[in-house]
C-alpha cells in the first residue's frame, strides 16, 4: 500500500518562519518555528538579512518533515509577508 501524501506549508511574517505538516484530511502532523532577526541601524529604518530567512525556511522544513518521509511530500505551499531577494549561486539579485 502506497503512503498516503503529505503537504508541507511555509509562512514568512515580520518575526519569525513557521512550518506546519499535513495529511489528505488537512490535519496537523507537525510544526516548526524560527525567529527572524531585525535589524534597527537608525531611527525608522529596519531591515533583515534574506540569507537569514531562507535558512529559517530550510531549518523548519527541516524539523517539520524530520519524522516523515520528505518523498511524501505532495505539494508545498509558501507564503511570506516580507520582501524577500532571490539571489543566484554567485549572489546576483534574480527576477522572479
Amino acid at each position: 500500500m502506497t503512503p498516503s501524501p503529505l503537504f508541507l506549508s511555509v509562512d514568512i511574517g515580520t518575526g519569525s518562519c513557521r512550518a506546519g505538516l499535513f495529511d489528505v484530511l488537512g490535519r496537523m502532523l507537525a510544526t516548526a518555528r524560527r525567529d527572524i532577526t531585525t535589524f534597527n541601524p537608525e531611527q525608522d529604518y529596519y531591515e533583515q538579512s534574506s540569507e537569514e530567512i531562507w535558512n529559517r525556511a530550510l531549518e523548519t522544513m527541516r524539523e517539520a518533515l524530520q519524522e516523515q518521509d520528505p518523498a511524501r511530500v505532495a505539494g508545498l505551499s509558501f507564503d511570506a509577508t516580507c520582501s524577500l531577494v532571490f539571489l543566484d549561486r554567485f549572489g546576483n539579485p534574480l527576477s522572479i
